[in-house]
């Protein structure tokens, strides 16, 4: 609390837009501490808005905003509400909203004010970024620029201990998806490989407790490692997984977290099967990595699956109700080719899909 009351002083804030979701607010037990302070600054909160941040939720948050002469924005919640509140604060110029051309010069934007980020779950690591993920007619793109990265940003379990088992898991798996993909992908460095490896541990090591029984230690240390891996990220970007995940959630509404972990074994094991034995240095990643997860040459897809489905996260396409055969080609033609070539190794989707 005294950080957050120490961030409104500092930018001499009254009125506070407040970005959240709709349930987590209140579970999380954040709009208590809001309580807290409404006699001292003036809130208006913006939750109105799909899972997926679209360009006609952020002109309506932009719209309240000025409507109601507010000055700096909080956003508390999950990855989709803390890209909400990224993107409203950098398309404050309503104007740019109605342009066609917005596409084109969405990553030139300037963040227009103060910006706060709480998340309410462990995984996206949107916290950690400096990108947002937009979606325009039914399309993903990735805003990216050094000005979506907050000023403040507060990281505190209690407000994501309330989360289901269902959410942790999804988030949880989503961060484990990210360090993996940080660890391997062709951008990655030193400093965020080491983010990589240490937030894998965490996660590797205590997101079945956190999930399966509640552990509150466990649940903190899964918190630490979605950080980790929302830095490791922010530098190195995600790969294949991520970028064939993006179908499953718009066409089939599958959680993103859940959608990244539908081809990652087999995507793991193909990647591990593909190193090119002369590249010393990804041979050493790939032997890093196998080490932490327990896996040897034959058994990557059982070891990451059974890790995926140990949290009750349903991997057959069947029981999905998905049809791989014919969607095929729709899928392929969703693929995100910038995500695909940050991949270690080139991708023979004939394998994957």
């Amino acid at each position: 609390m005294s950080k957050l009351i120490k961030f409104l002083q500092k930018n001499n804030s009254k009125k506070i837009f407040l970005v959240t979701g709709r349930k987590s607010y209140s579970l999380s037990g954040f709009s208590e501490e809001i309580g807290l302070l409404e006699k001292d600054f003036n809130f208006t909160r913006f939750y109105n808005f799909e899972t997926n941040p679209k360009i006609e939720d952020v002109k309506k948050g932009v719209t309240l905003y000025k409507k109601n002469n507010c000055d700096l924005i909080i956003s508390v919640g999950g990855g989709s509400v803390l890209d909400m509140g990224k993107l409203i604060s950098s398309f404050i110029d309503e104007n740019l909203l109605q342009k066609s051309e917005v596409i084109s010069v969405m990553n030139s934007f300037e963040r227009k004010c103060p910006l706060l980020l709480i998340p309410t779950t462990a995984g996206s690591g949107s916290e950690e970024t400096t990108f947002a993920v937009l979606y325009i007619n039914n399309i993903k793109y990735s805003v990216n620029n050094e000005s979506l990265y907050p000023d403040e940003l507060i990281l505190n379990p209690k407000y994501s201990y309330s989360m289901n088992a269902n959410q942790k898991a999804i988030s949880g798996l989503d961060a484990f998806t990210q360090c993996i993909e940080s660890y391997w992908s062709k951008n990655a460095t030193k400093d965020s490989r080491k983010h990589s490896i240490d937030g894998l541990k965490l996660i590797w090591e205590n997101l079945h407790q956190s999930v399966l029984n509640n552990d509150y230690d466990s649940h903190k240390k899964v918190v630490i490692g979605s950080n980790l891996a929302g830095k490791a990220i922010n530098v190195a970007k995600t790969t294949a997984p991520h970028a064939i995940s993006y179908y499953f959630t718009v066409k089939h509404n599958i959680k993103h977290g859940h959608a990244v972990c539908l081809f990652f074994s087999k995507i793991y094991n193909y990647n591990f099967s593909n190193v090119d034995k002369k590249d010393m240095d990804l041979v050493k990643m790939f032997n890093t990595l196998n080490s932490i997860l327990g896996i040897s040459k034959y058994n990557a897809i059982e070891i990451i699956d059974q890790f995926i489905s140990k949290l009750n996260i349903e991997l057959d396409f069947n029981n999905l109700g998905i049809d791989l055969s014919s969607e095929r080609l729709a899928i392929i033609s969703s693929i995100n080719k910038e995500r695909l070539r940050n991949n270690p190794c080139s991708i023979d989707l004939n394998y994957i899909l």
